[in-house]
This record gives C-alpha cells, sequence and structure tokens, in this order.
C-alpha cells in the first residue's frame, strides 16, 4: 500500500485534518493504492521524481479489472539552497496514465480494450509556519460508456473535468514582524470545478476559517466549508460548520 502519484505531496501543504485535498476531495483518485514505486532524489535539494504502478481503484475498493495506473511526478525545489521564504517553492507537475475496463467485457459484444482514465495537473506551493500557500490546475480525461454495448471502441463518449484551487495559511502577527511567534492563524480555500469542459455546470468549494494553538503540538481550527452547485438548476448547496483539531505526538 503506497501513497500515489499527488495528494501526498499536496497535503504537506494543505493540512488533511481540515479536510481532502483538491484531487481528493473531486473524485480524481485516493490518496493511496496498493502497488510499487520508487523515488529518486535530484543532486543539491532540487527536487524529486516519484514513480508508481498501482491498481486503480484506490484503497477503499477491491481490485476491479486487469488494468493498472502508471503515474509520474517532479517536483522542482529551485531555491531549495537559499535563506529566503522561497527555499520551500515547490513546483510539481504529474501526470497519471490510467485504463477502465469496459463494463461489457463478458457482454455479446465484447470490448476488450481499457477506457481512458487519465488525469494530469500541476501543483504550486510555499510552505512556512507564518505563510503557507498553494495553487493547482489538473484535468481528468475520460471514456464514458453508453448503456448499450458498444459494437466498437469508438461508441465511447469522451470528457474533460477541470479543477482548480487555491488555498493560503497564514499568521498575520508573524508575517509582519518575523521575531514574533503567534498562535492564532487564518485558513482559506477555494475549488472550481467542472464535470465537463464542455457544459456550463461547475461547483464551487470555499474553506474559511481560523486556527488557534493551544499547544505547541495541538492546534484548534473553527472553519465554514461550502459546497456550491452553478449554473445547474437542480444543485443543491451544502454548507457546513466545522470545530477542528489536531494533536501529534
Amino acid at each position: 500500500m503506497l501513497q500515489t502519484v499527488a495528494i501526498e505531496h499536496i497535503e504537506s501543504f494543505w493540512p488533511r485534518w481540515l479536510g481532502n485535498s483538491a484531487p481528493e476531495q473531486h473524485g480524481f483518485f485516493s490518496s493511496a493504492d496498493l502497488g510499487a514505486s520508487t523515488l529518486m532524489t535530484l543532486p543539491k535539494k532540487r527536487g524529486e521524481v516519484y514513480l508508481t504502478v498501482t491498481n486503480g481503484p484506490g484503497y477503499a475498493n477491491a481490485e476491479n479489472d486487469r488494468f493498472k495506473d502508471l503515474a509520474a511526478r517532479v517536483t522542482l525545489t529551485p531555491f531549495a539552497n537559499d535563506s529566503s521564504l522561497l527555499r520551500t517553492l515547490a513546483i510539481s507537475p504529474w501526470y497519471s496514465k490510467g485504463w477502465l475496463a469496459s463494463a461489457y467485457t463478458q457482454a455479446a459484444t465484447t470490448v476488450s480494450d481499457g477506457l481512458q482514465k487519465d488525469r494530469r495537473g500541476i501543483f504550486i506551493g510555499l510552505r512556512d509556519r507564518k505563510l503557507t500557500v498553494g495553487a493547482e490546475i489538473d484535468q481528468r480525461l475520460e471514456e464514458l460508456e453508453t448503456t448499450a454495448p458498444p459494437v466498437a471502441r469508438g461508441a465511447f463518449n469522451e470528457r474533460t473535468s477541470q479543477l482548480m484551487s487555491v488555498f493560503a495559511l497564514v499568521r498575520p502577527a508573524e508575517l509582519f514582524d518575523a521575531k514574533k511567534r503567534s498562535r492564532f492563524g487564518f485558513v482559506g480555500r477555494y475549488d472550481r470545478f467542472k464535470i465537463d469542459t464542455d457544459l456550463a455546470p461547475y461547483t464551487e468549494f470555499l474553506v474559511a476559517g481560523g486556527t488557534w494553538d493551544l499547544t505547541a503540538r495541538i492546534t484548534l481550527a473553527l472553519d465554514y466549508q461550502g459546497s456550491t452547485p452553478r449554473a445547474n438548476p437542480v444543485g443543491v448547496p451544502v454548507k457546513t460548520w466545522f470545530l477542528h483539531y489536531v494533536a501529534t505526538f
């Protein structure tokens, strides 16, 4: 069981205890899966390369077809040896090439080819106690089957989904006074997910709140999280207030 191509890396910037990262939140893939991986570090702390081969369905589901997902992430840290805030800057393009078995593998008209299940994106992040920010643009490229067994592989519908996400965690007192250590901070995140780039409907997801360090190892957060459908007459908004806490050992 191993970490999938990008989510663990993104969660080194976005705190998972406040909620899933954007790709997992919007169904790109799970955070972990069964497979094999390798990690190669670049010279002089300039970054890393992460490669995986996984089953594809994720850790919550059993393997359901013979196809595997191949994925790669390259993370570049061009200022890793500097002393400024930019030393934590990470630029991470990634790609996952996958396939999904047809629902008609046992039908009279058998489809043996795998359906396209590709994901790709780029994440840029900066991580520091006083200021952590992240931004990403991701896409899902998929083939969808019709309700009737297709005569040939060409009888599929192609769909591209697009996700844009930005977030920030900031401690204002420390940001304006490097010598000061503050217990209080703000957190905010905005996602815009379009299930089909050829259609109008999309969903906005918002996180906004504050954090408070009870101790050096315990943090509380009071935050609002809301998902709002746009250009969708049947969509239902979901709005929730959370009191989160995390304790590290």
